[in-house]
């Protein structure tokens, strides 16, 4: 190998970690990394903030417009009103929200949609600066528009959701990791050991930062690990991360609107933060089982990523251990840690905890891709403008093919379902009742946070219950309307009818039962070969009457 190869070899070669001897002069590695230009050296912002503004924009041109149903629905009412989230509560995506509210544009809905959004493009350049750090400049590029282009991170981002908020968080940790370990300056190190107890009020599965920062520290400075005046602080910087979980019992106690588990009791309040409701439908997979959750995985998986960007992911995968352990340590702790949850996780929209693991193959993307670059020499001085220039090209499709194929699956800007379900409940008869089983959280935004229709009663029900809601409903006169039909099987076999009425099932009855008192009682008797049978339609005295004279007859 001659003296010129050698040297460009060893301007593509990544940063060492700086040796302990060195930590009173630290250095930024992100200036010495692949192939950086100047102007990348002195404008790095300007690169990173490119790469944000345009996945930025890209979510802003497929984000929901207004409110919408199930956890994003419960979302953006609880973000208005300052209510208490489903388990596990979700404080800080809560308190987060509200302070999206107070943006001048669009309904509040849109707000909270919006504030998904926003968190999805940080994640994005947080992660550009950790392939960065890791690898260079170029790669960076490829693996954050590879990531913000992956299908399920996309469609949260469009979405009133907290998993991009909880990528992140994960990413923003590892990156406050990467500091410590390139200067050596412990305030990083508390850094990150804070926003992991933040990120665990916001996501249960960010537990998982604790064991892969702590093999991050092993695998830069082990000493780190008995070093226990700075692993006290550590633990401080984790509980002060942790503080909001008080937001639950405090505003608990306010009794506020949408006022899940009420949490004010520390009973209730474990139950809600573990999601022990949840707690059965962990771990419930066998091996027998495990090749078709892989199946399922592997089909996830190709919905993500190109094939050849997944080829680069396998090669930094298995090539790039040696570029950063300790980084490769914390990526395969969180990447296994998630997958493995998932797997045996048994719950309907399964596909949203593998994000996760779909922001670990991002950081291997750009691994590979460097590596490919050391591999084919781009760096030479008479091929580098020609080579990398064709590389970058190639790359460019296979992101632009991406996000084309991925654009009209997630694009949610024409998304009013849920507005129009909400403008025709508004158009009501004065105090009915409308039955749902499943989306009741348009309803609820309506009257919690447009503040319409107050005198409308919305009710849950369920199979088992739906008649006998219907019975003492319509005892009192109300109009009583469904949003489905779901029901209208059921509901026939016990005299009901539903009919569509302005986009809702209102329920009736024939004419001949609409008047009919309820169901008569029965009471029979017999005595010898003498029988008799009482009919009673109220539990008023000429009732008990009848009902004492076939007692004392049976007797």
């Amino acid at each position: 190998m001659n003296k010129q190869t050698q040297a460009l070899n060893s301007k593509l070669s990544p940063q060492p970690a700086v040796p302990e001897e060195a930590n009173n002069t630290p250095t930024d590695c992100a200036q010495k990394l692949v192939g950086l230009p100047r102007w990348v050296r002195h404008h790095q912002w300007l690169l990173s903030a490119t790469v944000g503004l345009v996945a930025f924009l890209s979510y802003l041109n497929t984000l929901a417009p207004t409110v919408l149903a199930t956890d994003s629905g419960r979302f953006q009412a609880r973000a208005y009103v300052l209510g208490i989230g489903h388990p596990t509560g979700y404080p800080t995506y809560i308190m987060l929200g509200k302070l999206f509210t107070f943006l001048p544009i669009g309904d509040v809905a849109y707000r909270v949609n919006l504030s998904s959004a926003v968190y999805a493009a940080a994640s994005v350049v947080t992660l550009y600066y950790i392939v960065l750090r890791l690898c260079g400049w170029f790669p960076a590029v490829v693996s954050a528009f590879a990531f913000a282009f992956s299908q399920s991170f996309w469609r949260m981002a469009v979405v009133a959701e907290v998993y991009t908020l909880n990528v992140l968080f994960l990413a923003a940790t590892l990156l406050a990791l990467l500091l410590w370990r390139d200067r050596r300056n412990d305030r990083y190190l508390l850094l990150a050991a804070f926003l992991a107890g933040l990120a665990l009020t916001n996501h249960l599965t960010s537990g998982l930062l604790i064991p892969a920062g702590g093999v991050f520290v092993l695998l830069t400075q082990w000493r780190t690990l008995v070093n226990w005046r700075l692993l006290v602080k550590m633990a401080l910087c984790f509980l002060l991360g942790l503080t909001p979980y008080l937001y639950l019992p405090i505003r608990a106690l306010m009794n506020p609107p949408l006022n899940y588990g009420n949490p004010s009791t520390l009973d209730n309040f474990v139950t809600l933060v573990t999601g022990r409701q949840f707690q059965g439908q962990m771990w419930i997979f066998g091996l027998t089982e495990l090749p078709d959750r892989l199946t399922m995985y592997w089909s996830l998986l190709q919905k993500q990523y190109h094939p050849l960007l997944l080829i680069l992911g396998l090669l930094g995968l298995v090539g790039g251990w040696r570029m950063a352990r300790a980084a490769w340590g914390f990526i395969l702790v969180l990447y296994a840690g998630n997958l493995i949850h998932a797997l045996e996780y048994d719950i309907r929209d399964i596909f949203v905890y593998f994000i996760p693991t779909y922001f670990s193959i991002a950081v291997w993307v750009g691994a590979g891709l460097r590596l490919l670059m050391l591999a084919t020499g781009v760096a030479r001085p008479s091929l580098h403008l020609l080579e990398t220039g064709i590389v970058g090209v190639a790359l460019l499709l296979v992101l632009g093919r991406t996000w084309d194929a991925h654009h009209s699956v997630v694009d949610a800007s024409g998304m009013y379902q849920w507005r129009n379900l909400i403008e025709r409940v508004a158009d009501l008869p004065q105090g009915s009742v409308v039955y749902d089983t499943q989306n009741t959280t348009p309803l609820q935004y309506l009257t919690h946070v447009e503040r319409r229709r107050l005198d409308l009663t919305v009710k849950q029900v369920r199979t088992s219950t739906v008649i006998e809601q219907l019975d003492s409903d319509f005892r009192e006169r109300r109009q009583v309307y469904f949003l489905h039909d779901n029901y209208a099987n059921l509901l026939r076999r016990h005299g009901y009818i539903l009919q569509r009425s302005s986009g809702l099932w209102r329920v009736s009855r024939p004419p001949d039962q609409a008047t009919s008192q309820p169901p008569p009682r029965v009471a029979r008797s017999r005595v010898g070969t003498c029988s008799a049978t009482y009919h009673w339609y109220s539990p008023g005295p000429l009732c008990r009457s009848a009902q004492r004279l076939s007692q004392s007859w049976a007797g």
